[in-house]
């Protein structure tokens, strides 16, 4: 026992020590992981809408059919495919058309959408910083614009208006000498586009489809803002619960760009969503040598250049945060397994040397049965003979003893009732007839059936008991052993005082009133030491070992036993050499549940240690 014990007690600050490091190697994939799932899941939110974005603007790129007042029509064509199969449709506000006439002058061209028709009309206060930067460039050659546009400079959706901007370009020709021609745009295609259906339906449809269904029954943990990536950081849309503390965002995702695999994709194949233009004629090569990818005003179409921003903060302020709470959650848990195992180690230590306590008690109680069953059966037996081969035959001398016979038997008797008794307390068989019982007749016919045992040992008996006491519900003949046993562990333990008082008194016991009885001595008294083991079975202590005082160590454990089957409990108050006081309580009951009843056995009390 006491090798695994050892080896226990070994294993234990080891498992702690890999459980530790265990849980902190686990909290660093939980992270990864999670980190790696919202970003994932975000990426996903910003290509969704994103694709949206690229259709419309794959739609409506010119091609090089398109010229002047045909364009009209077939730009208005294609508005009506983009209502027809777009899943957003109202994501396209206004669809504009500027022509340059030959003095460099912009005409603007609505299309309206009740006639299905374009009209001319004037420029929107809203545009005029755009109609600017576009009069600029319908100037100028191609060549420059081009080059601005292979120069990554500005974005393929122009933030100020929120609209895609499309020249109108003119193939290359060939000149004089071969040289090539580039000649400016013939103008500009604009396609507004719809903030408030981005902000009222498209983001709430994507953060319901990507969001909801990863957070699961549990909700979604992450507060999610969408802002612009201007200096002002202007908030267009956030979800999701806001996080505790003000702390730099988990992930961040780039939004409002176009994606160029998708267009590529679209520009060769028609989509089954929408339907693709035809493929633009390629613009000529620029100075070196390399062809400029799809055509717009805000340059060639790069998916790091975006309009916004997403930014998802764990709700506890950080992923790390979150991480860190959840990490020391499994430290508590798993430490508190371990300190279960511990505390399981030493009541299981506790246990065993309990039990082996026990073990030697009832060991030195058999031994001590033995020796006390052998003398008063040498007793009776040495006296038997001389009586019956006539070595006695005085009639004093018969007398005397036949005492001794008689003396030896009762103490042979009591002793084998007191192991009856408590082997029956064990098995759980004997029953308490309970009934409405008088202390005082009690304590009466203990004292009485007892006084020639106090006569013979010279005992002095203070007998003091209330005259109101309550009656109380008990079963007469355990409650009379159980007093008796303690006015005989008083005469044993009494040393040289010859003084004994029994008292009776009435007590408040909370709810109900209650029946003290104390048997009082001034003999050898307890030490401390000693007092929280004097109820259990088999136990004696170390003095009355070595003072020869003849004893089973059952009876203060079958008192606590008869008492406690009564519903009541068993005090002692002890100072060695100074006596011991032992009290008994029991509840009173009033004169109106004086009714006779059968008590549990003494097993089924949990009285028994």
């Amino acid at each position: 026992m006491l090798i695994v014990v050892a080896a226990l007690l070994l294993l234990l600050p080891l498992l702690a020590i890999l459980q530790y490091h265990w849980l902190a190697q686990l909290s660093e994939r939980e992270q990864e992981h999670m980190k790696s799932n919202l970003r994932a899941i975000a990426t996903r939110f910003s290509q969704d809408l994103d694709d949206e974005l690229t259709r419309a603007y794959a739609v409506f790129t010119p091609s090089h059919e398109v010229r002047n007042d045909d364009g009209l029509s077939a730009f208005a064509a294609r508005h009506d495919r983009w209502t027809a199969v777009a899943q957003y449709p109202r994501l396209v506000r206004d669809v504009l058309v500027a022509h340059v006439d030959e003095t460099g002058q912009l005409h603007l061209h609505q299309l309206k959408n009740d006639t299905r028709q374009f009209v001319q009309c004037d420029w929107p206060s809203e545009l005029s910083e755009l109609k600017t930067q576009l009069e600029q460039i319908s100037i100028i050659e191609q060549r420059p614009f081009l080059r601005e546009m292979m120069s990554h400079r500005v974005r393929p959706i122009n933030d100020q208006v929120m609209a895609f901007v499309h020249p109108i370009l003119i193939p290359p020709m060939a000149g004089q000498r071969g040289q090539i021609s580039l000649p400016p745009p013939l103008g500009f295609v604009i396609i507004t586009i719809s903030l408030s259906e981005i902000q009222k339906d498209i983001l709430p449809a994507l953060a319901k489809r990507h969001f909801s269904s990863a957070a699961g029954a549990e909700g979604f943990d992450y507060s999610a803002v969408v802002d612009t990536q201007t200096p002002e950081h202007k908030v267009i849309y956030q979800f999701g619960p806001p996080p505790q503390h003000k702390t730099d965002a988990d992930i961040v995702v780039g939004l409002m760009g176009l994606r160029r695999e998708m267009l590529r994709q679209m520009y060769r194949f028609p989509s089954a969503e929408v339907e693709a233009p035809p493929r633009p004629a390629p613009p000529p090569p620029d100075m070196r040598g390399q062809p400029p990818r799809a055509p717009g005003v805000g340059g060639p179409i790069n998916e790091e250049q975006k309009l916004w921003q997403l930014h998802l903060t764990h709700r506890a302020g950080s992923l790390d945060a979150a991480v860190s709470s959840l990490h020391r959650r499994n430290l508590l848990i798993s430490f508190g397994v371990l300190a279960l195992m511990a505390v399981s180690i030493a009541l299981m230590i506790q246990s065993a040397r309990r039990a082996q306590r026990l073990a030697r008690r009832e060991m030195d109680f058999v031994a001590g049965v033995s020796h006390e069953l052998r003398t008063p059966l040498a007793v009776i037996k040495s006296a038997a003979w001389s009586l019956t081969r006539g070595v006695i035959r005085e009639e004093e001398q018969i007398r005397r003893y036949s005492e001794l016979i008689g003396k030896e038997s009762d103490r042979l008797i009591e002793m084998i009732e007191q192991v009856l008794e408590f082997a029956g307390a064990r098995s759980g068989r004997q029953k308490l007839e309970l009934q409405p019982v008088s202390v005082h007749e009690v304590i009466d016919n203990v004292l009485a059936t007892s006084q020639p045992l106090f006569g013979e040992r010279g005992f002095q008996i203070d007998r003091e008991i209330a005259n109101d006491l309550p009656r109380v519900m008990a079963d007469p003949q355990a409650l009379s052993r159980a007093l008796r046993n303690l006015i005989d562990n008083a005469m044993k333990y009494s040393g040289e005082s010859r003084w004994i008082s029994v008292r009776a008194q009435g007590a408040g016991g909370g709810k109900k009133d209650e029946v003290q009885i104390s048997v009082i001595d001034r003999g050898l008294g307890i030490p401390a030491n000693d007092q929280k083991y004097i109820f259990e079975p088999f136990w004696r202590g170390d003095e009355a070992a070595s003072a020869q005082i003849h004893g089973n160590g059952l009876g203060l454990n079958l008192v606590r036993t008869i008492i406690k089957a009564h519903g009541g409990g068993v005090s002692v108050r002890s100072e060695p050499g100074r006596g011991s006081s032992f009290t008994m309580t029991l509840p009173a009951i009033a004169e109106t549940d004086a009714r006779p009843a059968t008590a549990p056995s003494y097993l089924d009390t949990g009285a028994t240690s």
